[in-house]
């Protein structure tokens, strides 16, 4: 395995981007809890899913246009079931919480860096292996797989940025007032980045 370089452009933007937004916030965690949630997403986003990345793209096409919209719409909905079932179970089944305790630090300050502080186990779990499963599945082309990776990423970080809060959205998308919601009471809404499951 190595690095693809497509998965460490994704990782990279999707790192830099949750620091920028990091800075736009009017308040943070306490130092050392942020510094750790920034080492969490470091690892997650910039080693592992580059190297889950090269793997991934194993199992893709070549690209056709209307082929491409159906994959990314596919991708993004296998996705957010898959996790939204996984998040439920990291929460309910008692021997996985301990895999969820990292991102629960963020309780009442989450910033957007928050999105993928994570455990490494979470991260292949919840985060990377509904795209494997997604990516078998609709054995989608490099762009589409790429183009959800980066609306999920984008979504995730969006979720996670309170100063977003305040923005109207469809009720089927997750609103970060409602996942913010989540990390300050840790029950209920469980889907996540994308699809509002629970306000379906």
């Amino acid at each position: 395995m190595h690095l693809s370089p497509r998965g460490t452009a994704l990782g990279t933007a999707t790192f830099l981007t949750g620091l920028a937004l990091d800075k736009e916030q009017s308040s943070l965690p306490p130092c050392h809890l942020y510094m750790d949630g920034v080492a969490l997403a470091a690892v997650n986003l910039l080693l592992l899913g580059p190297l889950l990345h090269s793997c991934a793209i194993k199992c893709t096409r070549p690209s056709r246009v209307l082929k491409t919209v159906f994959d990314v719409s596919g991708i993004i909905l296998v996705h957010s079931g898959l996790y939204a079932l996984v998040h439920r179970c990291l929460h309910k089944v008692k021997c996985l919480r301990p895999i969820h305790r990292d991102h629960h630090r963020f309780k009442n300050e989450v910033m957007p860096t928050a999105a993928n502080a994570v455990s490494a186990q979470e991260f292949l779990i919840a985060y990377m292996m509904p795209f494997f499963v997604a990516t078998f599945v609709l054995r989608p082309s490099k762009i589409s797989l790429d183009a959800a990776v980066t609306v999920v990423s984008a979504a995730n970080l969006f979720v996670h940025t309170p100063s977003f809060d305040h923005i109207t959205m469809p009720h089927w998308l997750v609103h970060p007032k409602d996942h913010l919601t989540h990390h300050k009471k840790r029950t209920g809404n469980y889907a996540a980045p994308t699809i509002a499951w629970y306000a379906i």
